[in-house]
């Protein structure tokens, strides 16, 4: 809880812990797709976010809580703020396969 708490005292922080991530994750996810043989171990990045933005989703619902007015509202914010946060690491899963895939079709063009 105490990440969330210094999310919501600074909301400008999402966006530079999302870019510290995004950096992060498209490392990793490079790395993936040069080193990985198999496609589902290539695609694990994206399945992880999957499951995240559904998680989210169901936050923004309120699955996960009561249905009490007052915090309609909180669990809507505490999805944005989070979405944004790992939304943008997201940006990098997908810059590292676009990477690979021109480095990809660079390859078979030289060869």
């Amino acid at each position: 809880m105490f990440i969330l708490e210094f999310l919501f005292n600074e909301p400008i922080l999402a966006f530079v812990v999302g870019s510290l991530l995004a950096i992060a994750v498209y490392k990793m996810q490079l790395l993936l797709c040069r080193k990985a043989k198999h496609l589902q171990i290539k695609l694990v990045p994206l399945y992880l976010f999957l499951a995240l933005f559904v998680f989210l989703a169901l936050l923004y619902v309120g699955v996960f809580t009561g249905r009490s007015e007052g915090l309609a509202n909180v669990n809507e914010l505490v999805a944005f703020i989070l979405a944004i946060a790992f939304g943008i690491p997201f940006i990098g899963v997908c810059a590292a396969w676009v990477v690979h895939w021109r480095a990809m079709q660079q390859a078979q063009v030289n060869s």
